[in-house]
């Protein structure tokens, strides 16, 4: 499934490129040191495709919505729209459980989260939403690489169709509506 994804972000790299849109960055790849490190102040495990994530792209910020993950390979570097510093914000202002672990956010309003007590099971992912304080299960068995790659999907379907068959909704809202 990953190399799969790795192939869509490619083309939507590409994409982006010959529309001339800007709009993509990637993370810095993580070193085992790095991840050692985030997984021992979260006090968690995280799940295998998220660590491939980390590893191969670091992160990914698409216009305003970010996949967290690593920006820098240290510590120090670790705060702000990454995985470690967005996680202990929305732990410390929000009271976010500390199963979880943020790594997308779009709206700023609702967090796909990794749920580390599933790890082994399902649900692995979990929305929290900031306002109603609440944790949201992810009614489908999905992994972080299963929505990395729909996220994907609908980008590159959105960066080929012509702006009047764009649909109003975030995107990240349209993906979640379909999830739940």
């Amino acid at each position: 499934m990953w190399a799969e994804t790795a192939q869509k972000l490619e083309e939507l790299f590409a994409a982006n490129r010959k529309n001339g849109f800007s709009n993509i960055e990637l993370g810095v790849a993580a070193s085992d040191e790095t991840i050692a490190g985030i997984e021992k102040i979260l006090r968690i495990r995280l799940p295998d495709d998220y660590l491939q994530f980390l590893r191969e792209l670091g992160g990914i910020g698409i216009g305003d919505s970010y996949f967290f993950g690593t920006w820098s390979n240290t510590l120090e570097d670790c705060r702000g729209t990454t995985v470690l510093g967005e996680t202990l914000r929305l732990r410390e202002e929000f009271g976010m459980p500390h199963d979880l672990v943020a790594v997308f956010g779009s709206d700023y309003e609702s967090y796909l989260c990794l749920n580390c007590s599933t790890i082994d099971t399902f649900p692995k992912l979990a929305y929290f939403s900031v306002s109603q304080n609440a944790v949201y299960p992810c009614e489908h068995s999905i992994s972080f690489v299963d929505f990395l790659d729909k996220y994907v999907d609908a980008l590159l379907g959105k960066a080929i169709a012509a702006p009047a068959q764009r649909k109003p909704k975030s995107l990240f809202e349209q993906i979640v509506a379909k999830l739940r």
